[in-house]
């Protein structure tokens, strides 16, 4: 709203000089030349230029704030972080700097939309390999329990066997020795 005032008050202002300097060249310059009715009626001209031309500012800087505010909502959207305004089809094909602004502004919305759906199916892809990931952990845990069990198994059959080696070899060794005896004998 401040550059609406700003901007009907800059016209105005202008108008009004342009008036006042015109009336007064004429009043100042062809006072002599000209009657009081022919003043009277371009007095009532420069006024009513005056008029149609603040009028006319004011229609158009109306025009210009209206889709300034339009691009200020999305970009302020955008700001809280919601993707979804959309600016209308008549702003974006205006044919001005404004036009550039809010065209650039809805393609950088639009962008940012791709970018959050793309991170969004990749979290989401993630997940599932974290999810299958975990399965397969727990498994490889049930059959490493399971080898440990098997491993504890053969441990226990290998020290058995050894046991059962050495007492063969102790009685292989206490033949031996009596067959010497005998031989000797």
């Amino acid at each position: 709203m401040k550059i609406r005032a700003k901007l009907i008050a800059a016209v105005c202002g202008a108008l009004l000089l342009e008036g006042v300097v015109s009336f007064l060249a004429v009043y100042l310059g062809l006072s002599k030349f000209i009657t009081p009715g022919a003043l009277i009626a371009y007095s009532i001209v420069v006024i009513l230029s005056i008029i149609a031309g603040a009028a006319i500012a004011t229609v158009f800087s109306f025009r210009f704030v209206k889709r300034m505010e339009v691009v200020k909502e999305q970009l302020t959207a955008m700001a809280d972080h919601d993707l979804t305004y959309q600016i209308p089809e008549k702003t974006l094909k205006v044919k001005d700097e404004l036009g550039d602004i809010a065209r650039t502004s809805a393609k950088t919305a639009e962008s940012l939309r791709e970018m959050v759906e793309t991170l969004n199916a990749m979290l989401s892809g993630m997940d599932k390999n974290i999810v299958e990931t975990s399965e397969r952990v727990d498994n490889l845990s049930e059959k490493l329990e399971g080898m440990s069990a098997t491993t504890e198994q053969v441990s226990t059959g290998l020290m058995e066997t050894a046991a059962a080696m050495h007492e063969l070899d102790a009685v292989s060794y206490t033949h031996l020795r009596a067959h010497e005896t005998l031989s000797d004998l």
